[in-house]
């Protein structure tokens, strides 16, 4: 609530529901994180779209972990929940 109140959107604004320009700042990951996330970007194919909902997760689960900072293993929990189950490899 806090972070959307200080960019001067309502205090009533999630991850979900804030712009995409915000979103890339909002949760913008490490190093390592960004390397994975652009790694299963590449090999799965995600539009824009699915990319960005990888980023809201991502902050999301960060949020519950009250960190600040987007770190590899919140991305790793975000992709997951985008993986189709029983996919082939």
């Amino acid at each position: 609530r806090r972070r959307y109140l200080a960019a001067g959107l309502p205090g009533n604004t999630t991850n979900a529901r804030c712009s995409t320009s915000l979103i890339e700042v909002t949760a913008e990951p490490d190093e390592a994180g960004l390397a994975l996330l652009r790694d299963a970007a590449e090999k799965l194919k995600f539009s824009a779209r699915g990319y960005h909902r990888i980023l809201r997760a991502s902050r999301t689960i960060a949020d519950l972990d009250a960190s600040e900072h987007i770190r590899q293993p919140h991305l790793a929990e975000a992709l997951t929940y985008r993986l189709p189950f029983g996919r082939p490899d």
